[in-house]
């Protein structure tokens, strides 16, 4: 959810229960924060996600436990993943960071990832692309492994020798892809000691050319919450500033950013916290609307265009 926010875009929260081929048809992006136990009937649902256009992101120990609690030797959905057997590595626990990312050059990413080898929390798993995948990032190993014998007095042991096997691996499935980070990608990102996870999230959104719904386009992502609300013809948007929470109630005007519709709409204002008629320009296929300061908050009223209510 940290992730979904940071980036702005709209999302909720499918109960493995509630799956069907009709719901996931709804979604272009699915989640899998390692989902240790991943059946045969939800494989199989998985599998027609993707296979018809949808994006899917997993990470970690997804898949590779059974109900009763005994390993498997890979992932329920390798094939959809495109992974080979798995080993968890927990050897590094005691070093803080079990492992570091390098770019295999095949993709450009932003952020940490563009200049230095960032670590991942304290287990990894070790697999093997299929041919048809691809490794975006491949791990380095830290120099030693802290123990009674080995230890720094100095945070966590540097990088050490090129482990080569896949840290993001990426798959094309029918008409849409699948990414599996071999660590704990969700977890990780939803701690303040980890500095990169966001960014590479949102690389791997501009990658997959995801068009959502509706988005919140923001330079202050860290300072303006932004929540969707959707009826039948309109998408509410109501958007939050943070300063005042950070700053124990001082605040000052941040800007609301742009909402960014991949389809027309017929009309747009501000209905909080004053009344205010906002203009919408088609900028690459995409309806864009400007949005003014705000304080505290606002609530922003969009009408769909007549083609696109339900």
């Amino acid at each position: 959810m940290q992730l979904c926010e940071h980036a702005k875009i709209p999302y909720s929260i499918l109960p493995e229960q509630s799956l069907t081929e009709e719901l996931l048809g709804e979604y272009s992006l699915l989640l899998l924060p390692e989902v240790y136990v991943i059946e045969e009937k939800t494989c199989a649902l998985l599998e027609r996600f993707v296979e018809q256009g949808g994006i899917l992101i997993s990470s970690g120990q997804s898949g590779l436990w059974n109900r009763d609690s005994t390993r498997r030797s890979k992932s329920s959905i390798a094939h959809l993943l495109g992974t080979g057997k798995s080993v968890i590595h927990e050897e590094y626990a005691a070093n803080r960071w079990s492992a570091y990312l390098k770019n295999t050059g095949k993709t450009s990413f932003h952020g940490l990832l563009s200049c230095t080898t960032p670590p991942v929390s304290e287990h990894f798993i070790e697999t093997d692309c299929q041919e048809d995948a691809a490794s975006l990032l491949e791990f380095l190993l830290p120099c030693v492994a802290c123990d009674f014998d080995h230890w720094v007095n100095w945070w966590s042991p540097p990088p050490g020798q090129a482990f080569h096997h896949p840290a993001l691996v990426r798959r094309p499935y029918g008409r849409g892809t699948s990414y599996y980070f071999a660590f704990d990608f969700f977890t990780m990102a939803s701690l303040n000691s980890f500095q990169y996870p966001k960014e590479l999230f949102a690389d791997l959104l501009a990658l997959s050319e995801l068009a959502p719904a509706i988005r919140n386009r923001t330079e202050i992502p860290d300072i303006l919450r932004t929540a969707y609300f959707e009826t039948e013809d309109s998408y509410i948007v109501h958007q939050i500033s943070m300063l005042a929470k950070q700053f124990h109630g001082n605040s000052s005007p941040v800007s609301g950013g742009l909402l960014e519709i991949p389809e027309p709409v017929t009309e747009a204002r501000v209905v909080y916290p004053f009344p205010m008629e906002l203009s919408a320009e088609q900028e690459n296929g995409c309806s864009v609307i400007r949005l003014p300061d705000l304080s505290l908050q606002q609530i922003i009223l969009v009408k769909k265009s007549l083609s696109k209510r339900r």
